[in-house]
């Protein structure tokens, strides 16, 4: 995955931060790497999951992650990934997209997520076209 935050950010309460995807992988889970200790109230991020880079049509909620005041720098918020009810991996293709938006307080954090990567082939990613 490619992070559009290479570098600790701020992102202010209805800041967004965004992942691109480059290879299909199955997601286990996301949070938030803590860069500089909260100072006052929890960050709370919500992660959806585009098919498209800037395409909401069709985007599938992952998580919510709520980041407690208690959280000091080096520390990872994380939580598991849900389809629907049930923790079960996203399946991520390349060109997907995941969205982090901070619902809370600004935090100055870096994504992060555990993920393992599929074999790239046209029977795990729609968005193979067979060239005529």
């Amino acid at each position: 995955m490619d992070s559009s935050t290479k570098t600790p950010i701020d992102i202010a309460a209805g800041g967004t931060a965004l992942m691109r995807v480059l290879h299909p992988c199955d997601l286990y889970a996301v949070g938030a790497l803590i860069c500089i200790t909260p100072t006052s109230t929890a960050a709370t991020f919500t992660v959806t999951r585009n098919v498209a880079p800037g395409v909401t049509a069709g985007a599938t909620a992952v998580a919510t992650l709520t980041v407690p005041v208690t959280a000091v720098v080096g520390n990872i918020i994380w939580k598991k990934c849900h389809i629907l009810t049930v923790v079960a991996p996203v399946k991520l293709n390349a060109g997907d997209e995941l969205v982090f938006v901070n619902t809370g307080t600004t935090l100055t954090w870096r994504p992060w997520v555990e993920a393992y990567p599929r074999p790239e082939i046209q029977a795990n990613n729609p968005d193979f076209i067979l060239s005529a």
